[in-house]
């Protein structure tokens, strides 16, 4: 795979405290780094590798389902199977892999951001206004306490399929928009465009232990 380039000045962030999400991390303190060369080829290649299975593994069960049952049926099967099928795509790798998808506009609670997740969304959506392309992709070593992870995100854009539960809420049917209302009360995640920023999926694994 050709090496990609991306130096990202915000995630060069020191010591973070990013303990908030939950209260056992409390007092851990985090230092974020960008990769040295061969860690960004390593990071990339097997981060890229996971993140497009994923998509491909999901695109597939929506096709499904809509052909099953259309765009109702479609949410149903989102909500019910988003979550399994992910936890599915990591358990193929040999290695314990964490895969998160996550955006600034959530639809389901369980994909909210954590802080250094928010960073790099951040990162994704000034890039994109500000230069009109987003970055293939963003890597990160993480040290916590005396583990050593990667991380790597993966910029996902809004598809023409994507504007069926994801566009204007006007264009949809009543039947889709009381699914949607009912199964996400406090859904974000309507109002995009083709080709919008929609957010990233997030592949974590471990690097190494105990040689910090």
């Amino acid at each position: 795979m050709r090496m990609l380039q991306w130096l990202v000045p915000l995630l060069v962030i020191g010591w973070v405290f990013s303990g908030c999400e939950k209260k056992e991390r409390e007092h851990l303190a985090v230092k974020v780094m960008v990769p040295d060369s061969s860690e960004q080829v390593a990071i990339t290649a097997f981060g890229d590798s996971v993140a497009t299975m994923l998509m491909k593994t999901l695109k597939k069960a929506v096709l499904e389902a809509m052909e099953a049952g259309g765009p109702v049926n479609a949410i149903q099967v989102c909500n019910t199977k988003a979550l399994p099928l992910t936890r599915g795509v990591a358990g193929r790798f040999e290695r314990p892999v964490d895969i998160k998808r996550t955006s600034t506009r959530i639809r389901n609670p369980e994909n909210q951001p954590d802080s250094l997740e928010k960073q790099v969304l951040v990162y994704f959506e000034k890039q994109l206004r500000e230069t009109g392309t987003l970055p293939p992709y963003v890597a990160q070593v993480i040290v916590k306490g005396d583990t050593r992870y990667y991380r790597y995100y993966k910029p996902m854009k809004v598809a023409p399929l994507c504007l069926t539960c994801h566009g204007d809420p006007k264009n949809m049917g009543e039947p889709l928009r009381e699914t949607l209302k009912r199964l996400y009360p406090r859904d974000q995640a309507t109002g995009y465009q083709e080709g919008d920023f929609r957010g990233v999926i997030r592949v974590e694994w471990v690097a190494a232990v105990g040689k910090n």
